[in-house]
């Protein structure tokens, strides 16, 4: 399992895929998943609940929250990471206002900010890759994850 590899090794894990990608048996992990569908739609059993996610939704998943993902093709995004990575670059009390959610969360954010979040996305991806590659991105990948989770 890469990711949760990846979020072990660097508190991190970005990935963008097209495809069906059935996760047909629930799960949990031990960190944070942002899952965003670009284009398509996907059926999401959280816990006992039911979500239909289409493109331009944010599902926000904490950690250790039993969940599966049905449906179609999709693009989708994916972005793991765990509390440790955010102690790194963030305060406590940035933490808790950027974590605050209880429970799981499906949001389609303001129009005013549809067009940034899908580019923070793609910037927090290719920053990801890069990272990966040739080091030393840390701060600016923290700093889009928190204009992500603070747009959200």
């Amino acid at each position: 399992m890469k990711d949760l590899e990846a979020v072990r090794r660097y508190g991190i894990f970005v990935s963008s895929k097209v495809g069906k990608q059935p996760m047909p048996d629930m799960h949990d992990h031990p960190f944070f998943e942002i899952y965003f569908v670009v284009q398509g739609d996907r059926e999401y059993f959280i816990g006992d609940r039911f979500f239909k996610v289409s493109a331009g939704q944010t599902v926000i998943i904490p950690p250790h929250t039993l969940h599966r993902t049905v449906g179609g093709t999709v693009h989708r995004m994916l972005v793991h990471f765990d509390a440790a990575y955010l102690s790194r670059y963030f305060s406590r009390t940035v933490i808790e206002n950027l974590t605050c959610l209880e429970g799981v969360a499906v949001l389609r954010p303001a129009r005013e900010n549809e067009k940034r979040i899908a580019d923070i996305y793609q910037a927090l991806l290719a920053c990801y890759e890069r990272n990966l590659s040739e080091g030393g991105q840390e701060a600016q990948l923290a700093g889009y994850v928190f204009e992500l989770l603070f747009l959200l």
